[in-house]
């Protein structure tokens, strides 16, 4: 039997065309099969030749398939790039199911298509026939995954992202992203953190302004301002620019009676102006009043009151 290299045909082939290969092969060999059923009289055994034509045909089918499961698995629907393609698949994948197709991989391939057209029911539908056909591949399960996240249905998510990581511990990098994130959506902050920081350990090229910005809030959240300093500080360091994260150090600092830094911090946000003066104003208002300034606690509160008026007479009910 040839044998082939998944990563040799990925530099080759791109991913549709490898899909196109898959439906033409697999949809002539149900062609094929259908025309043989049809006709018992005249022909109840294909002849030789015929024989290893279907043969070859089907291989071929289904490698192709392989390679686009594969392609498409690890690109989480990279080939349905335009609404128009993930429409055309779909009904490529449909004509080959109504036609007797029950390969796992058809309906794998059709639940990414649905996916893509904003149809997470159907989907859903198609993914666990997918997983009915074939339960030791990963890929449906994965995808069971994303689409529990579409539905906004976290536990669900988490559940089949933890299995998935025991069936393909070698995709750790992906799964362990995703299931950090949907553990964050959930309210799940020690499980996300456990998951962040396994993540950036195990693949430090992942590590980025982002996620520490996240571990930090993490920290936070988890009543270690220290470690959250450490964090925050990090993330300016890969990016000086990013929005909030000052005023959440300036948090930390503020838990860690470090009110001189705090004030630092807050008054940086106050002159940069990109988020809500008022809380910040309240915030610094707070350090320096802890720190015993009440001259400039004063100002602040001043500052903020007036700011809270001028707000409320804007607004178009306070006449």
């Amino acid at each position: 039997m040839l044998r082939f290299s998944i990563i040799s045909i990925n530099r080759l082939i791109a991913p549709l065309q490898v899909l196109s290969a898959l439906i033409a092969c697999s949809l002539a060999v149900v062609l094929l099969e259908k025309e043989a059923q049809s006709q018992p009289s005249r022909s109840p055994q294909l002849p030789l030749s015929g024989q290893k034509a279907l043969s070859a045909q089907a291989a071929v089918a289904r490698r192709s398939g392989l390679v686009t499961q594969v392609l498409a698995a690890k690109n989480y629907g990279a080939p349905f790039s335009t609404k128009e393609k993930a429409r055309e698949t779909c009904n490529q994948m449909t004509k080959l199911i109504d036609a007797g197709s029950t390969d796992w991989a058809v309906y794998y391939v059709r639940a990414q298509a649905l996916r893509a057209l904003k149809k997470p029911d159907e989907a859903l539908a198609d993914v666990k026939k997918s997983s009915a056909l074939n339960s030791k591949e990963y890929f449906p399960v994965r995808l069971r995954g994303l689409i529990a996240n579409d539905l906004l249905e976290d536990t669900e998510a988490i559940k089949y992202y933890s299995l998935a990581l025991k069936m393909a511990p070698h995709e750790r990098k992906d799964l362990l992203e995703a299931r950090y994130r949907t553990y964050e959506k959930a309210g799940m902050i020690k499980e996300a953190n456990r998951d962040l920081l396994e993540l950036l350990k195990s693949f430090p090229e992942r590590n980025d302004d982002d996620k520490q910005r996240s571990l930090g809030k993490y920290a936070m959240r988890l009543g270690d301002p220290a470690a959250a300093v450490q964090f925050f500080t990090q993330a300016l360091k890969m990016r000086a620019t990013m929005p909030k994260v000052h005023s959440f150090r300036g948090d930390a600092y503020l838990m860690l009676k470090n009110y001189k830094a705090a004030i630092a911090d807050y008054t940086f946000e106050i002159e940069k102006g990109r988020i809500n003066t008022e809380e910040i104003l309240h915030k610094r208002a707070m350090a320096y009043r802890l720190a015993g300034d009440t001259i400039h606690a004063r100002q602040d509160e001043v500052a903020e009151k007036k700011m809270n008026t001028e707000t409320y007479e804007s607004m178009p009910f306070s006449n």
